[in-house]
């Protein structure tokens, strides 16, 4: 259709990078709508797809992670801060498991092996709370709804360090 014409032209094939486009159009087709089948044209967007200042700034990092060792280098740190993560919790004797990769490390408080969704919801949530607000305490502000932490091409071992340092007295206090 005319409208994916344009888009081929404008994202050059560029498609599925969540913050390069507006979305894609797909042909009118049966969805299921209520327990019902609706004849319906769906629309496959992202929050902030084609917002002109997100698309700028993928396109820039997408330069970026292009660059020799990007992802290596990525990778790495997060191995490095993964394997922190429980060092500070083992020292602790904090029942904890590290989870993540790539860039990528989540702590779930429980003793029992993390496999999936259910186990991870099973998981001490009020001490992943406590440990939020010691963070807090700290001077470093996670998001509320969980304790996924992001590496990016910014961070260095120093940064991971320096939060390691006060992750120890965050759960010293808990």
């Amino acid at each position: 259709n005319e409208y994916q014409q344009v888009q081929g032209r404008i994202f050059r094939g560029t498609y599925y990078v969540k913050r390069l486009q507006p979305g894609v159009l797909k042909p009118r087709g049966q969805v299921k709508s209520f327990d019902k089948l609706v004849e319906a044209i769906t629309h496959d967007a992202s929050t902030l797809g084609g917002n002109p200042v997100s698309a700028a700034a993928a396109l820039a990092a997408l330069n970026v992670y292009r660059s020799k060792g990007a992802y290596e280098r990525l990778h790495g740190l997060g191995r490095y801060f993964r394997e922190g993560l429980k060092r500070v919790l083992g020292e602790r004797g904090v029942a904890g498991t590290v989870i993540g990769d790539g860039p990528l490390a989540q702590m779930i408080f429980t003793d029992k092996p993390v496999t999936d969704y259910r186990s991870v919801k099973a998981a001490d949530g009020a001490m992943g709370r406590r440990v939020m607000l010691g963070l807090f305490e700290c001077g470093i502000f996670l998001n509320p709804m969980g304790t996924k932490l992001y590496l990016s091409l910014a961070h260095e071992e120093a940064v991971c360090d320096a939060f390691l340092e006060r992750l120890e007295g965050a759960l010293a206090t808990v």
